[in-house]
């Protein structure tokens, strides 16, 4: 999968611009502030409908802008087209020309994994985004997974709904939940042994000090089947769901202990780096396809040496690879044979260098 031109109009503080990318490695150089970050966050906003960053919508579009544009022409999977329109009254998303009526449509169609300094919330935050790892690694590699997940929030929201009443009689939403609730979880489990064993490779490559592994807490007690938790749940006059995949977690842990215990700052973040890396991996050798790697300021987030091993897993497991940072030294070009381009990013405007 490769972005062969991609277009941003009055998205943060670029005003408009047109890249048209190697399908190697390509770098974007510039000042802090400059627009950076604003060039790989709109790859992922096409990508995924959302923003890696904190904040809501308002803030994508340029200040004074009425509406922010975004464009991309994707290499991979038939060659498709993608559009976003962000207006002052909600947003509009088209695929190869026609307006599609929710993100959903478009999902799948752009593939991409990305490392930027908000990741750290992965080893320290909450467990949403923990989830959100899982699924958006797990939907890559399944495609039919994110009907699957639909189907159990779609469950949820109405159970939520009618528990706010408390009423009595039999639970009729508790049957669908506990089956699209059991799916998602086995296929959550198998996802993390498979990912597993990759991202303690690489985190060892990384040069990751101890024993890194994983586990899926599923969001239920054990020795229940979920139908049996969400009943007993509800016996305690629960007016919500208290139990389920949407409670779940993954576990990090280094020798044993949790990760967010155990690990330095530096330790976090050669941990998050290792599973972003490890889902590269596993999509790239279980479909075939790599997905765009977006990694977003190189240099305050790795020293040179992890720097250097990072890039060399990239030229094994990926393809087209967005890589900022303030200083060409610090993401060297690499070998002849790979291609490669330089964007030299200011104050919103990007112009190709090479």
């Amino acid at each position: 999968m490769v972005i062969q031109r991609l277009q941003i109009g009055d998205f943060r503080n670029i005003e408009g611009a047109r890249l048209e990318p190697s399908p190697g490695l390509n770098r974007l150089i510039g000042p802090n502030g400059a627009g950076k970050t604003n060039v790989v966050e709109a790859i992922h906003y096409l990508a995924s409908g959302r923003s890696f960053r904190q904040g809501g919508p308002v803030g994508l579009r340029r200040e004074g802008a009425e509406e922010a544009t975004l464009f991309v022409e994707v290499d991979g999977g038939g060659g498709h087209r993608l559009g976003a329109r962000l207006a002052r009254g909600g947003r509009e998303m088209r695929l190869d020309g026609a307006t599609v009526s929710s993100f959903a449509a478009l999902a799948g169609v752009l593939k991409t994994v990305q490392y930027t300094p908000e990741g750290h919330r992965l080893a320290d935050g909450g467990p949403r985004e923990r989830r959100r790892f899982l699924d958006w690694g797990l939907f890559h590699v399944e495609p039919d997974y994110l009907q699957l997940a639909r189907r159990y929030r779609r469950a949820l929201q109405q159970r939520n709904r009618w528990l706010k009443g408390r009423p009595p009689g039999v639970d009729p939403w508790g049957a669908e939940l506990a089956f699209t609730g059991e799916a998602m979880t086995r296929r959550r489990a198998d996802y993390v042994q498979r990912l597993e064993n990759r991202a303690a490779d690489l985190f060892r490559e990384l040069g990751g000090f101890g024993e890194l592994a994983m586990a899926l807490d599923r969001g239920w007690p054990e020795g229940l089947e979920l139908g049996e938790a969400l009943e007993r749940d509800r016996r305690r006059d629960a007016d919500t769901s208290r139990v389920g995949p949407h409670r779940g977690d993954l576990l990090l842990t280094l020798d044993g202990a949790p990760a967010r215990e155990r690990a330095s700052r530096g330790q976090q973040k050669a941990v998050i780096l290792a599973l972003h890396l490890a889902q590269l991996a596993l999509v790239t050798e279980e479909t075939g396809d790599a997905p765009i790697f977006l990694f977003d300021d190189v240099a305050s987030e790795l020293d040179q040496d992890r720097r250097a091993a990072t890039m060399n897993i990239l030229e094994r497991f990926g393809e087209q690879v967005f890589v900022t940072s303030t200083e060409e030294a610090l993401c060297p070009l690499p070998a002849a044979a790979t291609p490669a381009a330089t964007f030299r990013v200011r104050e919103g405007s990007i112009e190709r260098s090479d």
